[in-house]
């Protein structure tokens, strides 16, 4: 499978006012062992309502998944998503949604597919001598 992007709703909820909030969100995978040095990508949604409540969701983000190291992946991957905000206050929500994970599944045939096909080309090579002599 050749992956392309992770791609998410995300947001907070709250009863109250929403001033120049962002919500971060940052991407790590068990290919390299979730280490920090080697961050996928991370998306920020800047939040800015003057007082009331938001709706959610606030934004959508997309983490980019175009690294050499997420081409031709044959095995399961881990993601794991962490998310920080500027808020400052434990009464907001964060909530992450419709999640998506895009690639293309590349399809590569098997070597019996292949033994398949040259003894069906020798079989049809022997039918046709047979006919012409």
């Amino acid at each position: 499978m050749d992956l392309t992007s992770l791609q998410f709703d995300l947001g907070y909820t709250r009863n109250g006012s929403f001033e120049d909030k962002q919500f971060r969100t940052y991407l790590l995978s068990d290919i390299d062992g979730f280490t920090s040095g080697a961050l996928i990508g991370f998306d920020t949604v800047d939040v800015t309502v003057n007082g009331g409540s938001l709706q959610y969701p606030n934004g959508t983000a997309t983490i980019s998944l175009a690294g050499a190291q997420f081409q031709d992946v044959t095995g399961s991957t881990e993601f794991r998503l962490y998310i920080a905000d500027n808020t400052g206050s434990s009464d907001y929500i964060h909530r992450i949604d419709n999640v998506t994970l895009n690639g293309a599944v590349v399809v590569v045939p098997e070597p019996s597919t292949y033994a398949l096909m040259g003894g069906l080309l020798a079989l049809g090579s022997v039918m046709m001598r047979r006919r012409r002599g």
